[in-house]
């Protein structure tokens, strides 16, 4: 196993290096993952960019698949070998909010890629409690786009869900707009209305299956 990897590490904002750090050690409820792919999500241009993360030194990067390379000796529902996407948000497991299972509402919670190291390196250290095993059709760039998608199906979930054949309305198709225009084809949405003010944005919605187009 390699003791040094390259990784982007942000300093402060606006400072991000590119450089050859210690791989983390794993704990024993832990997994060590070589990244395959990663995605830039917004927040991580703005914690980059703008507002930092909230500790520094501290590698970015939440939105990611990997392989499992290393297993903590207490792990037992992974293998090495493994292809796996990872929840970024990790719960203390301890306070009144998570011995309740609404893990969200966290009080003391660690975050990849803003509170500790994210995927924008070569390996990522990740609770094994964390991670989703990827079906075997399912590509890493595929399962690194896991996070946003779950992001756009709770949109929908809690505007009400949709009906088969019921017509759908999405207000801005960035990325999140996008994969919700994906969920509503596959959820049996009759007529998908895409709207954005940004024509090339409109453009892929129809390509992702948006039946009416408004720029507005």
């Amino acid at each position: 196993m390699k003791k040094k990897m390259l990784a982007a590490v942000l300093y402060a904002p606006g400072d991000l290096r590119y450089e050859e750090i210690e791989v983390s050690r794993i704990g024993a409820d832990d997994v060590l993952l070589k990244v395959k792919a990663a995605g830039n999500c917004g927040s991580d241009l703005q914690r980059i960019m703008v507002e930092g993360t909230h500790t520094f030194p501290c590698i970015p990067g939440h939105e990611f698949s990997g392989e499992i390379v290393e297993i903590g000796h207490k792990v037992d529902s992974f293998k090495i070998g493994d292809k796996v996407t990872a929840y970024p948000l990790i719960p203390c497991m301890r306070c009144e909010w998570c011995l309740q299972g609404e893990y969200n509402l966290c009080e003391d919670y660690d975050y990849l890629g803003s509170r500790c190291d994210g995927a924008f390196a070569e390996y990522v250290k990740v609770p094994a409690s964390n991670l989703i095993k990827l079906p075997r059709e399912v590509g890493f760039e595929e399962g690194a786009m896991t996070d946003p998608a779950c992001v756009a199906l709770h949109g929908i979930k809690r505007a009400g869900g949709i009906r088969i054949g019921q017509s759908v309305a999405i207000l801005g198709v960035g990325p999140i707009g996008m994969l919700a225009c994906q969920w509503a084809g596959a959820m049996g949405a009759g007529k998908i209305i895409a709207v954005d003010i940004i024509e090339d944005k409109l453009k892929i919605a129809k390509d992702l299956g948006a039946d009416v187009l408004i720029n507005a």
